[in-house]
């Protein structure tokens, strides 16, 4: 895969939405083991670590 450069709101956006989508999540959560949730727990971290 590619590499793409995201401006730092861009980055912030992405973030909020991942939020949006955990705490919306109709199997619980990444906590609870939702597969969906867990990647994007991860994916959440790496992108807050930038």
């Amino acid at each position: 895969m590619g590499n793409i450069n995201l401006t730092p709101e861009e980055i912030q956006v992405i973030i909020n939405s991942i939020d949006n989508c955990l705490k919306t999540c109709k199997e619980g959560g990444a906590g609870t083991g939702c597969p969906d949730c867990t990647k994007l727990q991860g994916v959440k971290e790496k992108l807050q670590a930038m």
